[in-house]
C-alpha cells in the first residue's frame, strides 16, 4: 500500500509540474506584445554579432 502511494503521489507531482509548464506556454502565447519584443530582441542580437563578426575580421578596433 505504501508502495501505490508514493507512485500515486509522485504522478500527481509530475502532473502539476507538466501543467504548470502549460499553462505558462498558454499564458506566453495569449502575450503577443511580448512576443514581438522577444523576437524584436533575438534580432537585435544577431545583427549585432554579425556587426563585430565583420568588423573582426576587418581588424577594426571596436
Amino acid at each position: 500500500m505504501g508502495q501505490d502511494t508514493r507512485e500515486v503521489r509522485d504522478q500527481v507531482e509530475e502532473a502539476r509540474e507538466q501543467l504548470g509548464d502549460t499553462v505558462a506556454a498558454l499564458a506566453y502565447k495569449a502575450n503577443a506584445p511580448r512576443r514581438a519584443k522577444d523576437r524584436a530582441m533575438l534580432k537585435l542580437d544577431a545583427a549585432k554579432r554579425r556587426v563585430n563578426g565583420l568588423l573582426g575580421r576587418r581588424g577594426v578596433a571596436r
